[in-house]
């Protein structure tokens, strides 16, 4: 029967037999490659918005604590040997209360709202922390002096005897003027700011960047 057929004819089977499966062969990877650009660009505009530049809300407040100097009485001795209160040298505007400020926590969230009701949990601590550290430093002269001597140990180390002392006796007559009464604490006006943050494909481009630099650099 292959006799029958022309050389000619034969060879249009060979060629349809090579080039018609490599034929199907490309258009199916055609399609396949059509079908993944397709789902991909599909899985690009359903991303969500968080990969996108997000907006965040921070609040923030200052803390403060008010007190009151009390001056303790020096007492002298008069003409009889009596002890008795000396008047007190104070000058009358250092006896008004003092702001003093404390603190300044924050808080952050997606909206305005929930920034400033996360902030408004932290306050009663910050106030209750604030009234520790008021008591602390005012209303114990021996407590306002270990405080300060803890604040400046360091220092205090590298003094020789007679700078300590100086030193000590500077802190002690200082905590003797500071101690009065701690009237209350209170909370200034909350402020609140937009925040851009980058999202994540922009901080990973960044990178790339900074990377490219670097190496360009050490060329």
């Amino acid at each position: 029967m292959i006799n029958r057929f022309s050389p000619k004819f034969l060879a249009v089977l060979l060629c349809l037999g090579i080039l018609l499966p490599g034929g199907l062969h490309n258009t199916d990877y055609a399609f396949a490659a059509d079908k993944k650009k397709g789902k991909k660009e599909s899985e690009e505009e359903s991303k969500p918005e968080e990969n996108k530049s997000q907006a965040s809300y921070r609040c923030e407040a200052d803390v403060f604590y008010v007190w009151k100097r009390v001056p303790r009485p020096q007492m002298t001795t008069d003409s009889s040997g009596k002890q008795v209160a000396m008047e007190s040298t104070l000058d009358e505007s250092l006896l008004e209360p003092i702001d003093v400020f404390y603190s300044r926590p924050g808080a952050t969230a997606d909206s305005e709202a929930a920034a400033g009701q996360r902030l408004d949990t932290q306050l009663p601590a910050a106030q209750s922390q604030a009234r520790t550290a008021c008591e602390r430093m005012h209303q114990s002269e021996s407590r306002c002096v270990m405080s300060k001597l803890r604040l400046n140990g360091r220092e205090y180390n590298l003094l020789d005897f007679r700078a300590r002392q100086q030193f000590l006796d500077s802190v002690a007559e200082d905590c003797r003027r500071n101690v009065g009464v701690c009237l209350s604490t209170k909370v200034g006006k909350t402020r609140c700011e937009m925040q851009q943050t980058a999202s994540a494909e922009q901080t990973a481009g960044d990178s790339e960047d900074d990377e490219k630099d670097s190496k360009k650099k050490k060329k």
